[in-house]
């Protein structure tokens, strides 16, 4: 969770690949999103990221995913991923402009569309609150 001063701003979920598919709870058994050749264990997956409407455009978004490409190079991994809805071409835009590139859509998955970006040093245009206070 990030804060501006007392007020959530946003949000975004990390995790390893061991730990993906507990975020997701699927009616039946899905295509996989990641293949072996995608080398899934050298990866750390962003997923849930939300912030508040107001917010958009201020360049939170931006800094979260930085911030998190800087977690995955921290922990020696070389990629960041995450998976967008297949119907969202917008949002796909969006995580381009981000400097990921669309690995593949899973089109037998509502949030099929897979991206990914190299990790890298976190240098922080802002400062990330993660506590309150």
């Amino acid at each position: 969770m990030v804060f501006d001063g007392e007020t959530p701003a946003a949000t975004i979920t990390l995790t390893a690949y061991v730990d993906v598919d507990g975020l997701w709870k699927p009616d039946c058994d899905p295509e996989a999103l990641w293949y072996t050749e995608d080398d899934p264990a050298d990866a750390l997956y962003a997923a849930k990221m939300m912030l508040p409407l107001e917010r958009a455009g201020d360049g939170i978004g931006t800094e979260l995913l930085d911030w998190a490409a800087g977690r995955a190079y921290d922990a020696g991994l070389t990629w960041l991923r995450l998976d967008a809805w297949t119907t969202n071409p917008r949002l796909h835009s969006y995580y381009r402009r981000q400097g990921f590139r669309h690995v593949r859509t899973i089109f037998t998955r509502v949030s099929g569309a897979c991206f990914q970006r190299p990790a890298q040093p976190y240098e922080p245009g802002r400062r990330l609150k993660t506590e309150v206070g």
